[in-house]
């Protein structure tokens, strides 16, 4: 009898062993579909966080820039080593973003002014302060927070800013390369250009 009950307890740890194993498998394939299946949608909603954060950032970067324009007057916003030179940029930190066309090489190759911290936080370009008298010009900053970093991407942020002196049909524009980290955007954008599409870059129109 004792015999008996020895082979019973043993056929059981062994079936309870072969349950468990069982068990394990079944949650570990079900953790891989759960993972296989959400993962897509977690990208997804991370990218489309990531695009919200760089057009509020560009947004953001527009209205300070309009103040920054205000205070020093338009010819007061360019420090270039040519005055004359209104395909000037002003940038911010990060990697450089390829063109998806050659002829908007401008958007890497032009020289810049300098940075959006530059003139935002720091007055690194060294602009008088602003007096007191709202006629009066003069930097009246910091215009930003917190200085700004790159984009989402880790890209940079670029303004054609040297076109808001130009009295013609360009248009400038901070932008960036959104997603897939190349502009599309012609640098030298047009007016009847505005309603094209320009990939998923993110952009925004300096008045």
């Amino acid at each position: 009898m004792f015999r008996k009950c020895r082979l019973r307890l043993a056929r059981l740890r062994r079936d309870s062993r072969g349950n468990a194993m069982l068990q394990t498998a079944a949650s570990l394939a079900a953790l891989g579909i759960l993972t296989a299946t959400t993962a897509p949608v977690i990208e997804r909603y991370m990218n489309h966080a990531k695009v919200l954060k760089s057009k509020g950032e560009i947004k953001v970067l527009a209205s300070v820039l309009q103040l920054l324009v205000n205070d020093l007057g338009e010819n007061g916003v360019r420090r270039s080593p040519d005055a004359r030179d209104y395909l000037s940029l002003m940038v911010g930190a990060g990697d450089v973003p390829t063109v998806e066309h050659a002829e908007d090489h401008e958007w890497n190759e032009m020289e810049t002014v300098g940075q959006f911290n530059d003139y935002l936080v720091t007055n690194r370009p060294g602009f008088s302060p602003k007096a007191g008298g709202s006629l009066t010009f003069g930097w009246d900053g910091p215009y930003l927070q917190t200085p700004l970093g790159t984009d989402p991407w880790g890209n940079r942020y670029a303004a054609s800013i040297g076109l808001l002196s130009e009295r013609g049909n360009l248009v400038p524009v901070i932008v960036n390369a959104g997603p897939d980290g190349v502009l599309s955007i012609p640098f030298r954008l047009r007016y009847d250009q505005m309603e094209q599409d320009f990939g998923d870059d993110i952009y925004c129109i300096l008045r």
